[in-house]
């Protein structure tokens, strides 16, 4: 439940500031289907938290 709310923070935090970073990679891939990259996107950042 971490993880999910660690991304969605993210996400939040580059949209409303504009910045560049990994929650807007993870939006462009989800919405042009790029789920292996999804997958790894959130592999990697769980195994960075959980480090």
């Amino acid at each position: 439940m971490q993880i999910a709310t660690l991304i969605v923070g993210a996400i939040i935090v580059e949209h409303v500031f504009a910045l560049p970073g990994i929650g807007q990679m993870l939006l462009q891939d989800v919405r042009i289907r790029d789920y292996t990259k999804v997958q790894g996107t959130v592999a990697a950042t769980t195994a960075a938290v959980s480090w």
